[in-house]
């Protein structure tokens, strides 16, 4: 494989390219040259809204970040939620690789990266401790009825029973532990 001579990272308000940067350095900055860093949506509200719309529509409804166009020698372009267009693809033609820090790939444009011989890559399972803890949590919760009895002590009442109490294993009488 020839040397990298350019990369360019995207970051955004959840993964900033200061957080990429570091990253980059430490385990890619042996096959790089040189490395451009900016921001694709450095706010948390617009970046949510953005983000969701490009997953639905894909990302050909963004235009392509400005700073594609200062560095269009870039052939690699990392990011987490930065749209990669057909626009950004042919933006730069010197493009081989793309690569996004998540498990999905909605916001790139796969057959045009197909068709211009780019690798794609993505980061599959970032986050599959942080999803299995939360559904064990959310399991927890619908079991014991914690979210109802919140919002029942919430509304003033003490409630006991609910819908599945029958259901509940009872926890044994502390005078029969010790038998």
């Amino acid at each position: 494989m020839k040397p990298i001579k350019k990369a360019l990272i995207l970051g955004d308000a959840m993964i900033p390219s200061s957080l990429f940067a570091p990253a980059f350095e430490q385990y890619l900055s042996k096959y790089v040259e040189s490395v451009e860093s900016g921001e694709w949506e450095s706010d948390w509200g617009n970046l949510q809204y953005r983000r969701l719309e490009v997953e639905k529509k894909g990302p050909e409804i963004e235009k392509v970040p400005d700073l594609v166009y200062q560095v269009i020698d870039t052939e690699i372009l990392m990011g987490l939620f930065v749209p990669i267009s057909s626009s950004v693809i042919k933006s730069l033609p010197k493009l081989r690789i793309v690569g996004v820090s998540r498990a999905g790939l909605e916001n790139v444009n796969l057959e045009e990266a197909t068709a211009n011989n780019i690798m794609v890559f993505n980061v599959q399972g970032r986050n599959a401790e942080a999803v299995s803890d939360f559904v064990i949590g959310l399991m927890l919760s619908e079991i014991r009825n914690i979210g109802r009895a919140f919002v029942s002590i919430k509304n003033g009442e003490w409630r006991k029973q609910f819908f599945n109490s029958s259901k509940i294993r009872k926890t044994a009488r502390r005078e029969n532990l010790h038998s």
